[in-house]
């Protein structure tokens, strides 16, 4: 993808499921990073879901949410139990902690345009 970060890899994602007619897929991230990723990903397949609702032709059925599913993997140098021990592993903790608390206290989900080529301007 074109994308920069977890919000715009989810909201690539979205639009190529939304394409193909998935109903779930499988989300592999780090498990630092498993529970804010999973956060993005549910909170705008969520809105994806509320505004194809809106656009849907009266009598129509209404839109499934995307599943998603998770599987986490092993990523150095971080090692949860040793994360205070090295300047690396403090680094990654803090961050992924203000992350989250931005995306759970602040963000709210907006869908890019989805046309061909499309990019968020950052």
């Amino acid at each position: 993808t074109e994308s920069r970060n977890t919000e715009g890899n989810a909201q690539w994602l979205l639009q190529y499921a939304r394409e193909r007619g998935w109903k779930s897929i499988l989300l592999v991230t780090s498990r630092y990073h498993m529970r804010r990723a999973r956060l993005i990903f549910e909170r705008l397949a969520e809105r994806d879901r509320q505004l194809r609702a809106g656009l849907r032709a009266e009598g129509a059925p209404a839109p499934e949410t995307l599943r998603i599913e998770t599987l986490s993997v092993y990523q150095e140098p971080f090692e949860p139990g040793e994360w205070s021990g090295d300047l690396q592993g403090i680094r990654v903790t803090l961050t992924e902690y203000f992350k989250s608390i931005y995306y759970r206290r602040f963000w709210s989900p907006v869908l890019w345009p989805m046309l061909p080529g499309a990019m968020p301007s950052s």
